[in-house]
């Protein structure tokens, strides 16, 4: 598999702000009450610092789900967009 850089397929690279989680959970926390629809919730926030690691055998045989490694995934998504070009 060739190496593609994700930033190739996703458009322009992005300036990066990195702000206290304080900040970010103070402000999230604010606009969330002002706008109902706001996409980042505080639940969001907790999960995403989270260092929790979930084991997914129950998903698997709960869901008869079988999830691929991470690097299967990837060859089979950069695979597609090959394709399509």
């Amino acid at each position: 598999m060739d190496n593609i850089p994700v930033t190739g397929t996703t458009g322009p690279r992005r300036r990066m702000i990195h702000s206290p989680y304080s900040v970010v959970f103070i402000g999230v926390s604010f606009i969330s009450r002002l706008l109902k629809s706001f996409p980042i919730t505080v639940d969001t926030l907790k999960g995403l610092v989270n260092p929790r690691v979930y084991d997914s055998d129950d998903v698997e045989m709960d869901l008869d789900f079988n999830p691929l490694p991470l690097e299967q995934g990837m060859e089979r998504a950069f695979a597609q967009v090959e394709g399509e070009r």
